[in-house]
């Protein structure tokens, strides 16, 4: 008696397949340069979500033997891309919005 129903004449070939990696591409548009007093905003364009943006802080040492040692340390700020998204530099949240709608 086979539990299970599994008869060895009836036995199906199983296939296998390997997924074709798909590359994503993230399209440069331009870059700006950031404005004092504003705060760069990610808008994401599918579920229609508004939020300030994350940065990754990048530290530079510099060696400079003639330069000022308060100076000889540099960071630089990046902004974490999302695919999905556009970044819009304003005021506040309310002057992001208007700057979208046009």
């Amino acid at each position: 008696m086979n539990l299970f129903n599994i008869n060895p004449q009836n036995k199906e070939e199983v296939k296998t397949s390997k997924q074709a990696e798909v590359k994503k591409e993230i399209k440069y548009i331009k870059s700006e340069r950031k404005i004092a007093g504003l705060r760069l905003y990610e808008y994401n364009e599918i579920t229609r979500e508004i939020k300030e943006a994350t940065y990754i802080k990048t530290d530079f040492i510099l060696d400079f033997t003639k330069a000022d040692p308060a100076r000889d340390f540099l960071s630089k700020f990046k902004v974490k891309i999302n695919p999905s998204c556009k970044y819009i530099q304003a005021i506040n949240i309310k002057n992001a919005l208007k700057k979208i709608d046009r």
